[in-house]
C-alpha cells in the first residue's frame, strides 16, 4: 500500500481543444438499550412554546413550534419581527375548557400603547392590552376551536411605530405562548415530559406526550422487554421505520401487571428504526418503563449480492464528476431539453439511481464523500481552512491495494492537494495551476489530457480516472454551438458573466421570469456542453480499447437551484434542488445490472463500497458501509441521508433524507416534507407529524455525537493560481 503522500502536480502543458435528552446518558450492560433511550427527546403534547428553553438548545424537538415572525432566540425569549407571529402546540384532548396562555411584554418602557390580537385556527379570540414590564395574559379559546393535535396561533399587532418614517408593527417580546387548562400554569419550564433515569433503569413521564429514539437494531437480537408502571394512564409501545411506517408492539394502562413484557423485534434486524415510547398521563400521575432491555438470539445471514462480476483483468473505473449538476436537468431523470445525450446512451447501457443525494451542496464538503464513502459528520471537512485528515483511506487508497493506477485530474480547488482528497492517486493535476482564463473552466483540454495519461498505462493494469468537470457550475459560459437553449429574441441584462451571477445569487439583482429563463438556458448550454466532451472521452476509451472493459460513472458533487424556493445557485439551502444528483454507472461488457433497485435512497458517497463490492473487496465495501454510505448492488435497501449547509460564521442548516421524509433543522426553525407525495417540497407537515421530526434530528444528532475522524487544519498555502480560480468560481 502506498504511504500517505501527495504527489505533486506534474508540470503537463495543454493543447486546449475548442438535540439532547434531560439527563445524561447512562452507563448500561450489553442487554440493555437505556443507553439508546437516552439519545431521544419528547415530544410533549398540552405544551407550550417555551422560548427561553429554545433560546438555550435545551428542548430540541421543540423546534417545529415556532413559524414566521420571529426575532432572534434570546435567554429570555424572543421578540416577534413582523406584523403577525405564528406558532403552533399540540393539545391530546379537548375536553376541558382551554385558555390561550402569553407570557409577553411590550418594545418600551414608554412608547406608544400596543395590543396584541391572538388568532387560533384562525379563529380571532381577543385582544390584549399590553404592559411594558413582564406580565401573564389570558384569553378564554372557544370550545369548538381547539382541537386535538397541532393549533395555531398568531399574534397580530395592533399598532405600528410613527417616528419619523418608521412604520414598522411593534415587537412583541414573548417567553412562553400556549393553551393551557383554565386556570393553569404551564408546566413544561417546571419539570420535563420524560426523562431517562439511569438510577431507577427507566424512562419515566410525567406529562402526557411520546418519547423517541433512532435505534440501529442488532443483528442478533430477538426480543425487546419493558416492565410498565402506570399509575395514572396508559403506555403505548411502537417502532417506526423512516418513513413513518409504525407497528405497535404492546399497550397497557393502570390495570395492566406490572410485569416484564417482551416483544418480537426480529424483523427489524440491521434496520435503523425509531423506537417510539407514548404515555397519557393523568393529572399528577405517571407513567413509568422499567429495565429496557434486549434477549438475545442466532444473528441473520447477510445480504445476497445481486451483482457478481467476473471481469479479468481488473474492469477500470472511470469517474466524471459534473460540479452543480442538479439531476432534474438530465434527460434520463425527465428533463425535457436534449441536455444529455452522451449520458442518457450511458444509462442506456447501464443503470440511473433515482434518488442519490449530496449531503451536502457545496464542493468542499461533498467531495470527500464521493471519493471515500464517508459521510461529512465523521470526516469532518466542512469549511475552508481545513484538510482531510491523512488516516482517512481515500477511494484511490483502496483501489492501490487492488493493483490499479489512480490518475486525478480537478478544475475545481475545492477538491485540491490543499484539501487533501487526493491521497492514494499516482497522478493528480490541477488545471488552475496549468491553464489561464476561461481555459482553466472549459472541460476541452481537460478531458484531452485525461485520454493521455490513460494511454500511457500499461494495458494490462488497471486505471481509476476520476475528472471533475467545472461545467455545468458557473460561469455558464457554453461555447457557441452549445448555446441553443435561449430565446433569440430575449433582450435582458443575463449575460454570461461570473460577476453577474454572484450578484444574482447574493440578491443584489433580481430576476424576472424572461431573466430565468434565460440563466437556465445558459446553464443548460453548459451542461450540453459538458457532455459533448463525456462524449469525446468514451469516444477516445473506446480508441484505446479500454471502454469494454470499464466501469463508466457519470454523478455530481451538488445539485443548482434556479427560483425554487427563492433560491439561485448553491450552497443556501439543502432543499432537492440543490442537493438531488444523478448517478449513472455503465458497466463493463457482459455484466447485467438489470436486476439491481435504482429507487433506494443513498448518499452521493455510496459508489465507494459499490465499485469495491464489485470488485469483490468486501471488508473494504464494508467499511465504506460502516461509515454512512451503502453498497447500491446489495438488497440492503435505502439508508438516511445526512444533511448540512451554511458558510463559516453563518447559522448552519442541518437535514435528514429518507425515502419518504426530508426532515430540516435551522437555528430557528423545523420543517419536514413528504417528498414521495409533495416532491417540490412545499407543505410542511412538521406540524402534523412533530414525532417523525424529532426522531429524524435525533438520529442526526446521534451520528454527530458518535463522531469520526474529523478534519485538520490546512497545512498547504493556498497559492494565487488557487485563489483566482476560487475567486473565477465565486468562492472568494
Amino acid at each position: 500500500m502506498k504511504s500517505k503522500w501527495i504527489p505533486a502536480v506534474l508540470p503537463v502543458l495543454l493543447l486546449v481543444v475548442g438535540a439532547c435528552s434531560d439527563t445524561t446518558p447512562p452507563v448500561v450492560d450489553d442487554d440493555s438499550i437505556l443507553s439508546v433511550l437516552a439519545t431521544g427527546h419528547f415530544v410533549g403534547t398540552d405544551a407550550v412554546v417555551d422560548l427561553p428553553r429554545l433560546a438555550a438548545n435545551e428542548d430540541p424537538a421543540a423546534r417545529w413550534q415556532l413559524g414566521e415572525g420571529w426575532g432572534r432566540l434570546e435567554t429570555w425569549g424572543a421578540w416577534t419581527i413582523d406584523e403577525h407571529a405564528e406558532a403552533w402546540v399540540r393539545v391530546a384532548r379537548v375536553d376541558e375548557p382551554l385558555e390561550l396562555y402569553l407570557e409577553c411584554r411590550t418594545l418600551t418602557d414608554d412608547g406608544p400603547a400596543q395590543s396584541v390580537t391572538v388568532r387560533v385556527n384562525d379563529t380571532e379570540i381577543g385582544t390584549v392590552e399590553l404592559e411594558p414590564d413582564w406580565q401573564d395574559y389570558r384569553l378564554e379559546v372557544p370550545a369548538d376551536v381547539a382541537r386535538v393535535g397541532a393549533n395555531h396561533i398568531e399574534l397580530i399587532h395592533g399598532r405600528t411605530f410613527s417616528i419619523d418614517t418608521d412604520a414598522r408593527a411593534l415587537a412583541v417580546g414573548v417567553k412562553l405562548l400556549g393553551l393551557v387548562p383554565r386556570g393553569s400554569r404551564p408546566e413544561s419550564s417546571e419539570r420535563p415530559g420524560a426523562v431517562v433515569d439511569g438510577e431507577r433503569d427507566a424512562v419515566v413521564f410525567q406529562h402526557t406526550g411520546t418519547w423517541v429514539a433512532p435505534w440501529r437494531v442488532p443483528n442478533d437480537v430477538a426480543s425487546l422487554v419493558v416492565e410498565p408502571r402506570a399509575n395514572d394512564g396508559s403506555w403505548r409501545l411502537e417502532i417506526r421505520d423512516l418513513d413513518g411506517e409504525a407497528t405497535e408492539l404492546a399497550r397497557g394502562d393502570a390495570n395492566t401487571p406490572e410485569e416484564p413484557v417482551s416483544v418480537d423485534v426480529s424483523a427489524w434486524r440491521d434496520r435503523t428504526i425509531l423506537l417510539t415510547l407514548h404515555a397519557e398521563v393523568g393529572k399528577g400521575g405517571r407513567v413509568t418503563l422499567r429495565a429496557p432491555r434486549i434477549e438475545r438470539g442466532a444473528g441473520k445471514e447477510p445480504p445476497t449480492r445481486l451483482v457478481t462480476p467476473e471481469v479479468e483483468p481488473r474492469p477500470n473505473i472511470i469517474m466524471v464528476v459534473l460540479d452543480a449538476l442538479h439531476a432534474d436537468h438530465v434527460g434520463v431523470y425527465g428533463y425535457e431539453r436534449a441536455t444529455t445525450p452522451v449520458i442518457d446512451g450511458l444509462a442506456a447501457q447501464g443503470i440511473a439511481f433515482e434518488q442519490i443525494i449530496a449531503e451536502c451542496p457545496y464542493t468542499l464538503c461533498s467531495t470527500p464523500n464521493f471519493l471515500t464513502g464517508m459521510s461529512f459528520v465523521r470526516h469532518g471537512l466542512v469549511e475552508r481552512g481545513l484538510a482531510l485528515d491523512a488516516s482517512i483511506d481515500t477511494l484511490a487508497e483502496r483501489l492501490d491495494r487492488l493493483g490499479y493506477t489512480s490518475i486525478g485530474i480537478s478544475a475545481n480547488p475545492n477538491n485540491s492537494v490543499g484539501t487533501f482528497t487526493v491521497q492514494g492517486f499516482d497522478e493528480w493535476h490541477e488545471i488552475w495551476q496549468i491553464m489561464e482564463g476561461r481555459d482553466r473552466t472549459h472541460p476541452g483540454g481537460f478531458t484531452e489530457l485525461a485520454l493521455e495519461r490513460v494511454a500511457a498505462v500499461d494495458d494490462d493494469t488497471p486505471v481509476f480516472l476520476m475528472l471533475h468537470y467545472v461545467p455545468p457550475h458557473e460561469p455558464y459560459d457554453p461555447d457557441p454551438e452549445f448555446d441553443i437553449f435561449g430565446d433569440p429574441a430575449y433582450a435582458g441584462s443575463i449575460t454570461p458573466d461570473r460577476a453577474m451571477t454572484r450578484d444574482i445569487y447574493a440578491g443584489r439583482i433580481q430576476l424576472d421570469d424572461a431573466d430565468l429563463a434565460e440563466l437556465v438556458s445558459l446553464y443548460d448550454g453548459n451542461l450540453l456542453m459538458a457532455d459533448h466532451w463525456v462524449g469525446r472521452l468514451v469516444d477516445g476509451l473506446e480508441q484505446d480499447g479500454r471502454l469494454d472493459r470499464s466501469w463508466v460513472i457519470v454523478t455530481s458533487d451538488h445539485g443548482e437551484a434556479f427560483g425554487q424556493h427563492g433560491a439561485v445557485g448553491h450552497n443556501t439551502q439543502i432543499y432537492e434542488p440543490m442537493v438531488h444528483v444523478p448517478l449513472v454507472m455503465r458497466p463493463p461488457v457482459g455484466v447485467d445490472v438489470s436486476t439491481v433497485d435504482a429507487t433506494r435512497v443513498a448518499n452521493v458517497g455510496s459508489m465507494v463500497p459499490t465499485l469495491l463490492g464489485l470488485l469483490g473487496s468486501y471488508a473494504d465495501a464494508a467499511a465504506a458501509q460502516g461509515d454512512g454510505a451503502i453498497d447500491l448492488f446489495t438488497d440492503i435497501g435505502s439508508q438516511p441521508v445526512f444533511l448540512r449547509t451554511g458558510h463559516p460564521g453563518e447559522k448552519t442548516i442541518w437535514g435528514v433524507r429518507t425515502e419518504r421524509y426530508k426532515a430540516i433543522r435551522t437555528p430557528d426553525g423545523a420543517q419536514l416534507f413528504d417528498v414521495i407525495a409533495d416532491p417540490d417540497e412545499t407543505v410542511d407537515v412538521a406540524r402534523d407529524e412533530p414525532v417523525m421530526w424529532t426522531g429524524l434530528m435525533a438520529l442526526l444528532d446521534m451520528a454527530r455525537a458518535e463522531g469520526g475522524v474529523q478534519a485538520g487544519e490546512r497545512t498547504e498555502a493556498i497559492s494565487d493560481e488557487e485563489r483566482k480560480a476560487l475567486e473565477s468560481l465565486g468562492y472568494m
